[in-house]
């Protein structure tokens, strides 16, 4: 019921961004203890996904593309943020470091891209 629940609220967002903006920036503020989310800033992102949040083929919810996912991963490796070390709130200095180091550049090797395994599966999808 829950993916059932996200994916009817996404053909939604991609319906009406305006609806989906104005329900961010309400609901951020009454269920995040009066939390603020710039109404201009939600709606123009709202906009921008639009379009991305469904298959552009078959218009479903959930359907990774390929694409996508081999551009980000080509933009970790491009900005060094693939590399051999391992994230830790609690860094060893060894093997595990901060997210400070890794953007610093110093949390262990870069890997090489060719590497990196595929990092999604449409395979669970039953549409």
């Amino acid at each position: 019921r829950f993916l059932a629940a996200t994916a009817d609220g996404y053909r939604r967002a991609a319906a009406d961004p305006a609806a989906a903006a104005d329900a961010l920036v309400r609901l951020a503020k009454t269920e995040n203890d009066g939390h603020v989310v710039d109404p201009a800033l939600a709606l123009g992102s709202a906009e921008y996904l639009a379009d991305k949040f469904l298959d552009k083929d078959t218009r479903v919810w959930g359907r990774m593309d390929d694409g996508v996912w081999t551009d980000y991963v080509k933009w970790l490796w491009e900005t060094g943020l693939l590399t051999d070390g391992m994230q830790s709130r609690h860094p060893d200095g060894g093997r595990s470091f901060s997210l400070d180091d890794l953007r610093a550049g110093k949390a262990g090797e870069k890997i090489a891209l060719e590497s990196v395994p595929q990092v999604y599966t449409n395979e669970y999808l039953t549409v």
